[in-house]
């Protein structure tokens, strides 16, 4: 099931394991999209190889992942991003940098990245917040 976010506002909860993306005022319902990256078992088999190899390039699942994450958010008018981490382990900070160098667009149309605690956070929770992130007079559009 793929949602429409064809000029509509979207949240997307970004982990390095799983990302869920939904249309915040989607009257359709609130299950989001899941997007998830290659297996653990196929990534670290990758590096192994890069290292062997002595290849510098390590991010070749993290670049699918990404991609996947961009294609489906293109459509949508404002992007509000969701994540948490700090340094090399902010996915969500990854994500902006890839977007902003592969995908402009879809990067301009981000209008907020805001770092949580989301593994304390159900999917109810996040789309609650986020709503409330939109209707708050500063971002109000």
């Amino acid at each position: 099931m793929t949602i429409e976010l064809t000029h509509r506002v979207a949240v997307a909860a970004v982990t390095r394991g799983i990302t869920k993306v939904w249309a915040v005022n989607d009257p359709a319902g609130t299950r989001p999209q899941v997007l998830m990256p290659e297996p653990d078992d196929q990534r670290n088999n990758h590096y192994r190889q890069v290292q062997r190899n002595h290849h510098n390039e390590t991010d070749v699942f993290d670049r699918d992942y990404f991609e996947d994450i961009a294609q489906l958010l293109a459509p949508a008018k404002e992007i509000l991003l969701v994540g948490h981490g700090k340094g090399k382990a902010n996915e969500m900070l990854k994500l902006v940098q890839y977007l902003e160098r592969y995908h402009a667009d879809t990067a301009r149309k981000i209008v907020g990245a805001v770092d949580t605690h989301l593994e304390s956070l159900s999917d109810a929770e996040i789309l609650k917040f986020s709503k409330e992130w939109f209707a708050e007079p500063v971002h109000a559009r």
